[in-house]
């Protein structure tokens, strides 16, 4: 397995999938969690998806073994928290999901937020993008450039 993908299909993560899977669909992807099923491209991909969620050992176990796990936040006004976050405040952490990758000496390209350069050397320790464009540009380079994906992880691994 080359890319990797766990989490829950919140509408965010879902647009993006079904956005850059066209454009990457040559690598092999694995996409695990639950609400998975809504991807447009759903009938064409079902064969790379499991929909269930998993243990954190299971999810240790891909993240250390994928080359690139995509790791795509949640949207911080998603119709399914949106009455959690009355508040409307401003998502500028990274997720848990971050640490744990990092945590397992696994490679991740994360979308970007605010305070992640607190805790990462971003392009050093870890790899982050802007929006769409920018994560296919990124995953194409990572895959086609190992040693560069390599370097990055030994820098990571290194920091920690």
């Amino acid at each position: 397995m080359i890319i990797c993908v766990i989490g829950t299909g919140f509408r965010n993560r879902v647009d993006i999938i079904d956005t850059i899977y066209k454009n990457v669909s040559k690598y092999d992807i694995k996409i695990i969690g639950i609400l998975w099923g809504k991807l447009k491209s759903y009938n064409l991909i079902k064969d790379k998806i499991k929909l269930i969620a998993i243990s954190d050992e299971e999810a240790s176990k891909y993240y250390s073994n994928v080359k690139i796990n995509l790791n795509i936040h949640r949207a911080y006004n998603d119709d399914t928290i949106k009455k959690l976050n009355i508040d409307k405040i401003k998502a500028i952490s990274p997720n848990n999901r971050t640490f744990d990758i990092s945590a397992v000496g696994g490679f991740q390209i994360v979308d970007y937020r605010e305070d992640l350069d607190r805790f990462y050397k971003i392009g050093e320790e870890i790899v982050a993008y802007d929006d769409v464009k920018d994560l296919i540009n990124k995953i194409h380079y990572y895959l086609e450039h190992d040693e560069e994906r390599i370097k990055l992880l030994k820098m990571h691994i290194k920091e920690q």
